[in-house]
């Protein structure tokens, strides 16, 4: 086992998973000052780190990913000051932050145990806010009847949003209730006690449910693609995952309202007035469209958000929307330099997630929350959002403390000493 800088305690590991578990709570209220809530939570946490753990903190800050996602602010801030000569340059220091937050929770993660509270974070923010959504919608949504995207869509808006409040947002929703299918999956897989099996694949199950009442179409490919990536590393011809798979698909569809099915496709047809009746595939079109103005340099945040973007149908006659997409985002603020910073963080990320996973829970939790997080990069463009620091913070976590400190296939060796192994001769004969 690798020694640590300092040592952790049940009161990090406790801190560690309340925070995880909370964290949706910032879909569900305003802003303060244009800051959500986790802000606070999050500087009362560095705060802490700076005052009790700071030789833990400095040695995450050091991490080769976490260098990597200061480049790229780096990168932002010398597009938004120098070459588009503005003064907006909020967006990336809302990126920062973010890395930031990846550091933070990187700081938390100091041991198995403490990695271990942390994905039991993320299923009990599963929990709750599957609760609160079957509570609030499913009666409504299992009453409803849907023919088409165009009906499921407006069941959608007056039985779901509404429910949730004006600053709900679903997608948001039901990324954070998708980590709890993902996890359970894992941890069903991957524990030896019958009972605790079923009760993480019946979490699962639950999970997939209240999520299926968002009707996110992202967040079910999010779920078939993470659980087929779980699935493929830790072995598919496995009896254990057939009955599993089985057992929850069959769930699903007992206790899933149709309506939902009838919003889970993504079309092409359907225009009118010239604009497609599928919102996001307007966007993606729109995105085509223009790639030739912004492509090299970009056209700044200010740009975006102010006379470009009113050029564009990016407009809609009250505000300026985002992309729907990170990577389509960010080349759009700062060109191909800007997305060529994010792809190397990207690269850099991907390198140090552990693998092969075999059973080990850690490494194939860890595997499913980094490939959700890839995805969700495709379908929103707020990259700011406190589920990529999580992450982040889990993937540069792991390698710091967990696992060897090194990207994967690099000969660089770990800066924090290991202890000796010391095998007695009985112990040598026995193996």
């Amino acid at each position: 086992m690798q020694k640590t800088v300092q040592p952790i305690s049940d009161f990090d590991r406790f801190l560690l998973m309340t925070i995880i578990a909370i964290l949706p709570l910032q879909s569900y209220f305003p802003t303060i000052g244009g800051v959500s809530i986790m802000f606070f939570v999050f500087a009362g946490l560095a705060g802490y780190l700076v005052l009790f753990r700071g030789k833990a903190l400095l040695a995450t800050f050091l991490h080769p990913v976490a260098l990597a996602g200061f480049v790229f602010v780096g990168i932002g801030l010398f597009f938004e000051l120098v070459v588009h000569d503005s003064d907006q340059y909020y967006e990336a220091l809302r990126y920062l932050l973010m890395i930031v937050g990846g550091v933070l929770i990187a700081t938390m993660c100091r041991d198995r145990k403490a990695f271990l509270w942390a994905v039991y974070g993320f299923l009990i923010l599963s929990i709750w806010m599957s609760i609160s959504l079957i509570f609030t919608s499913y009666g409504a949504v299992s009453s409803a009847k849907a023919n088409d995207f165009k009906e499921a869509s407006q069941i959608r808006k007056t039985s779901v949003a509404a429910n949730k409040g004006s600053h709900a947002n679903l997608n948001a929703i039901a990324f954070f209730i998708a980590q709890g299918v993902i996890l359970g999956v894992v941890l069903s897989l991957t524990t030896e006690k019958f009972w605790r099996r079923y009760l993480f694949l019946g979490i699962s199950a639950f999970c997939f449910v209240a999520c299926l009442l968002t009707m996110s179409r992202g967040a079910l490919v999010i779920i078939s693609a993470s659980c087929l990536g779980i699935v493929y590393a830790y072995g598919m011809m496995r009896l254990r995952v057939v009955i599993s798979g089985l057992i929850l698909l069959l769930g699903v569809f007992i206790w899933a309202p149709d309506a939902v099915f009838s919003r889970m496709v993504f079309s092409l047809d359907g225009r009118v007035g010239g604009i497609a009746e599928d919102a996001r595939v307007e966007v993606y079109s729109i995105v085509v469209r223009h790639f030739p103005e912004y492509v090299l340099t970009g056209v700044g945040v200010e740009g975006f958000y102010g006379k470009w973007g009113r050029t564009t149908r990016f407009w809609d006659g009250m505000k300026v929307h985002g992309s729907h997409n990170a990577f389509a985002q960010i080349t759009i603020f700062w060109g191909l330099s800007g997305l060529l910073g994010f792809l190397w963080l990207l690269w850099k990320a991907y390198r140090y997630i552990p693998r092969p996973c075999g059973k080990d829970p850690l490494r194939l939790c860890l595997l499913g929350i980094s490939i959700s997080a890839f995805l969700e990069l495709l379908i929103v463009h707020n990259l700011s959002g406190k589920e990529f620091s999580l992450a982040l913070g889990m993937i540069i976590g792991g390698s710091q403390w967990l696992w060897r400190n090194h990207a994967v296939g690099s000969k660089v060796k770990s800066h924090i000493p290991r202890q000796r192994l010391r095998v007695s001769a009985t112990q040598a004969a026995r193996w």
